[in-house]
């Protein structure tokens, strides 16, 4: 999507020493790039002079995390000439920083850069503390500790494309705020342009750990920005902008530029690679078959591109891939045990079948689109009218908490006879330890007769299995919830297991 650049100025003025303006922040990175690719003077002398450079970037990085009113840079040993390029690497490299201001400030021939913010410095320092809990809360809400790296990635660019929109109405009246050109506007304000989605990318990644670069060119002719991330020693391209559907579609992601190689991505994307380490993997090559995906425990299933949209679903290890149906489905959407779409292979109609492929039922002689479930309402729009309507359908119980409750502390290979055992700090109260509160379901949402009970000491709760005990092989779930302390007090975290029972 396009970047729109300011003109950058470079002045000369007749004071006691001489000093000069800093190319503006928008697009930053990609127009001082460019510049130090174009003047291989000037290349050649930010190669000759790492230390400085380094010791430059360094100060930069300080006075402006600091929220000082001047840096410094060594001008006996760099020119002033390099001063953008070096504080486009350290926006590039830490997109927190979404407060500075290009225009206003000055780099002086003495060495002395005179800073400038856009905002006042006690309005920085909320807005930073208030960046920064979002992160801090994304993390918590879609990332569990043993998560590999690969799913930490996922997890991230489905937040992302679910839960922010592209900042389309602005882009068209070339009217975009600057806010949606940085982290802070893509993750607060919930909307932004390319340059905010690579970079809330790249700063909630490296908040768990994962080696994430800001990558700037061309697509498809126009200014943009993306990610590079390492999995594992190897690197992919991530697009999440490209994988956000514009308008928005409620409850619908694109995998078609997650985690490719740079071979893939430069079918309409242009950029110096070779500033960057080498992506050739096509590992995840089997995500650029989705045109839309739902993900069930076990597997994707998603419309392929390459087979006309019709349905498929295949192993989260890219393994097992297989075709549900013959039927064309651009548009479709799951519940734990039946599939609803758009038939394109029947006038577009709405249809349900099972999670199989098997028994295809008609539900409607309406053109449906964009469905998405919420709770036990189907939810799609009319394209001839452009009504969204809605059906009510059956919901498996699990399903609806498996939605409300996205993580769970999970073990494998538990004794048909497991007795659980969770312990609090704080003593409980006797009234709310009941089998409303504390229950187990089954992989088909029925409740299994499981007895809580609570400790002497009231700090624990055990959970006894049921007389039957559980069933070899098959997968449970145990919810806490509502759980008081002895003062009443609500504590705030439920506690969800999910266990699987040896065969």
């Amino acid at each position: 999507m396009k970047l729109p650049i300011k003109s950058s100025l470079l002045l000369l003025l007749a004071l006691s020493f001489t000093f000069f303006t800093i190319s503006p922040a928008y697009a930053s990175d990609i127009r001082s790039i460019q510049a130090v690719e174009e003047n291989s003077e000037q290349a050649n002398i930010l190669s000759t002079n790492s230390d400085a450079v380094s010791e430059t970037y360094n100060n930069l990085l300080q006075a402006i995390t600091h929220l000082e009113d001047k840096a410094y840079f060594p001008s006996d040993e760099i020119s002033y000439k390099e001063l953008s390029p070096i504080l486009n690497d350290v926006l590039a490299d830490h997109p927190e920083i979404f407060y500075f201001q290009h225009e206003g400030t000055l780099v002086y021939s003495n060495g002395e850069i005179k800073l400038n913010y856009k905002y006042p410095k006690a309005e920085i320092k909320d807005k930073i503390q208030k960046l920064d809990l979002k992160a801090n809360e994304i993390i918590k809400q879609t990332i569990k500790q043993d998560y590999s790296d690969y799913e930490k990635v996922k997890a991230v660019h489905d937040y992302i494309v679910l839960n922010t929109s592209y900042d389309w109405d602005n882009y068209q009246t070339d009217t975009i705020p600057e806010t949606s050109y940085t982290s802070y506007g893509l993750l607060i304000n919930e909307i932004a342009v390319c340059d905010g989605y690579a970079k809330a990318m790249k700063l909630i990644l490296e908040k768990v750990g994962v080696e994430t670069h800001y990558v700037t060119g061309y697509g498809k002719e126009e200014l943009h920005a993306w990610n590079l991330v390492n999995i594992d020693g190897e690197y992919f391209y991530v697009d999440a902008t490209w994988d956000d559907p514009v308008p928005d579609r409620e409850g619908q992601i694109a995998y078609n530029y997650f985690l490719v190689p740079a071979s893939y991505l430069k079918k309409d994307h242009s950029w110096d690679d070779k500033s960057f380490p080498a992506a050739t993997s096509n590992k995840y090559a089997f995500f650029q078959e989705f045109y839309s995906a739902e993900e069930t425990e076990k597997y994707f299933y998603y419309s392929n591109l390459n087979d006309n949209y019709k349905l498929y679903r295949i192993s989260k290890d890219g393994n097992g891939k297989a075709k549900v149906f013959d039927a064309r489905a651009p548009y479709f959407a799951l519940t734990s045990d039946s599939i609803y779409f758009s038939n394109y292979s029947n006038g577009g109609y709405l249809y349900k079948a099972n999670l199989d492929g098997s028994e295809l039922k008609q539900l409607n002689q309406v053109l449906s689109i964009d469905l998405y479930i919420e709770k036990n309402i189907l939810f799609y729009t009319n394209k001839a009218t452009g009504i969204t309507e809605k059906l009510i359908i059956q919901v498996n119980p699990l399903e609806e908490k498996l939605n409300k409750f996205k993580n769970f502390k999970e073990f494998s290979n538990v004794k048909p006879n497991k007795k659980w055992t969770v312990t609090f700090n704080l003593e409980l109260n006797e009234s709310s330890i009941n089998k409303n509160n504390i229950y187990v379901l089954d992989e088909n949402g029925e409740l299994v007769s499981a007895i809580p009970e609570l400790s002497e000491n009231k700090k624990q709760i055990y959970v006894q299995p049921p007389a039957e005990l559980y069933q070899k092989g098959k997968t449970y779930y145990l919810f806490l919830e509502n759980i008081l302390s002895y003062k009443g007090k609500s504590l705030k975290e439920p506690t969800r297991i999910k266990f699987t029972i040896e065969q």
